[in-house]
């Protein structure tokens, strides 16, 4: 923060007559610190569970309490759709806080058919074990569409009119009415920012694709994982998939694709079952970059910031670090001390999603790699790749490029004007004092990475610019057995052999 401050008071004093728009630009910046997000997130849950609770009491007046226990039972499958007005909302953070009713504070409406969530302007926001939630926007408004938002989950949050609650029997019955979607279906798992929102709006460009980026009915699927049996998470990720996927009138998409966040790599394995015609692709990019980019978009997720800063400080929650990423991706020999900033958090992220997907292409899970500098690089051809591959016509790949012509970011806080706003604010890319960081813990990752030089991971079909097609090398995947023989030692830094401590 303190670069910003400079920056703000330098301005001033060069520029006097502009002192009122550098103020408004400094409480701007205030609204994003942490601090402020928590006291206005805690105040809104607290005004929100007063209202609920005088709500309840109103519910159970006029039997709207009632007839939503009674819409539990499947012989009242037709009226168990609870539509509800929307009359307020908040997120601390829109883009990394998950989808969930205490979002939103709203009003009874009315008791609906399953069918309402049929509509178009109808989309799934988020399932539980119990219920899922969807939510109503303007008709003439396509949340899916990245001109409206780069994330889906943002563009249902913010402009959603009415919400509708449905038991989670309810919700299985539609999914089952639906039955399994007639188009082409493309999974696009990541490591978190390595280029898969713009991979994701190229698909969008071709005109014969629905892309749906990161809903976080699909997300959740990767948490519930961790609490239900695999009988239960087959039967949700299914029906998800098949409402995500449903008709629309007067539009036909030859093709869905649907990316999820970092940890939807955990049930890659299920998409492959319970979707076998579908593709999987795993979008990554070299770790500097990728913990470069994270650690300066983290001023825009109070929610990453503040994780770092609470794991970092209190020691008694180092145990939670290992169970957290064991929760991401069954991710072994965690580490015994504290990562050392917010940069090391973000390699950390990364390095634990690319061994995950290095150990499903080692098992021989149906999933290939996309690098982001070789799309960028070469993206015409590694679009007629991607899509040879997804099973979809190589003629889409010309029409695909006009994603390119704009920030894939421009519609959500992470996009590059807002984060040049805040330069100054984060650790700023430093190769020889942050390779030390990402070279260490590639290692303890067992990634076969040297930080200033190309990585490509095994399973990888997209090409540098200069390789044909026919010349793609298939790298192969490093062994867990090999990691007992690296030993880097730097400063602060220290992996050894059985280990690995950070």
């Amino acid at each position: 923060m303190g670069g910003l401050l400079s920056k703000v008071g330098s301005g001033i004093r060069a520029a006097p007559h502009r002192s009122i728009e550098a103020l408004r630009y400094l409480i701007w910046y205030i609204k994003l610190t942490a601090p402020y997000k928590m006291s206005t997130w805690g105040l809104y849950l607290a005004l929100r569970l007063l209202y609920v609770v005088l709500r309840s009491f109103w519910w159970l007046l006029r039997g709207v309490t009632y007839r939503r226990w009674r819409n539990k039972k499947l012989q009242n499958f037709k009226t168990s759709a609870h539509v509800q007005n929307i009359i307020g909302r908040y997120k601390m953070d829109p883009v990394l806080e998950f989808s969930a009713e205490y979002n939103f504070v709203t009003y009874h409406h009315s008791f609906q058919h399953p069918e309402y969530v049929l509509r178009d302007s109808v989309t799934l926001y988020q399932i539980t074990e119990s219920s899922a939630i969807f939510v109503e926007t303007p008709p003439d408004l396509d949340v899916t569409l990245s001109d409206v938002a780069s994330f889906m989950r943002v563009a249902q949050f913010q402009h959603a009119k009415k919400l509708i609650y449905m038991p989670i029997e309810s919700f299985h019955r539609i999914a089952k009415q639906l039955g399994r979607p007639k188009a082409n279906i493309t999974f696009v798992n990541n490591t978190t920012r390595c280029g898969s929102t713009v991979l994701l709006q190229m698909f969008e460009k071709t005109g014969h694709c629905r892309s749906m980026s990161e809903p976080d009915a699909l997300n959740c699927i990767a948490y519930l994982a961790r609490r239900e049996s695999k009988l239960q998470i087959r039967r949700l990720l299914e029906s998800v998939v098949r409402v995500l996927c449903k008709p629309y009138k007067g539009k036909h998409y030859d093709s869905y694709v649907l990316k999820t966040t970092a940890p939807g790599i955990y049930f890659t394995d299920l998409m492959n079952e319970v979707f076998p015609d579908s593709r999987v692709l795993f979008m990554y990019r070299n770790g500097v970059q990728v913990a470069d980019s994270l650690s300066k978009a983290s001023v825009q997720m109070p929610i990453l910031r503040m994780g770092y800063i609470i794991f970092s400080s209190l020691s008694i929650l180092y145990t939670q670090q290992k169970q957290f990423a064991e929760y991401f991706c069954n991710f072994p020999d965690l580490p015994c001390r504290k990562l050392p900033s917010v940069y090391a958090c973000c390699v950390f992220t990364w390095g634990m999603i690319l061994y995950r997907y290095l150990e499903l292409v080692q098992k021989g899970a149906d999933i290939v790699g996309v690098k982001y500098e070789h799309l960028i690089a070469n993206p015409k051809e590694n679009m007629r790749i991607i899509l040879e591959h997804c099973g979809l016509p190589t003629e889409w790949a010309e029409s695909s490029l006009k994603a390119l012509e704009s920030d894939s970011q421009r519609n959500s806080p992470l996009s590059m004007k807002h984060l040049k706003a805040l330069e100054g604010s984060v650790e700023t890319f430093d190769m020889e004092k942050n390779k030390v960081i990402v070279d260490v813990i590639s290692a303890w990752c067992g990634l076969d990475y040297d930080a200033p030089k190309d990585f490509v991971a095994a399973g990888t079909i997209t090409v540098p610019v200069k390789q044909r097609p026919t010349e793609r090398i298939m790298e192969e995947t490093p062994k867990k057995d090999e990691m007992d023989s690296i030993v880097v030692d730097s400063g602060k830094f220290n992996v050894k052999p059985n280990c690995r401590e950070l």
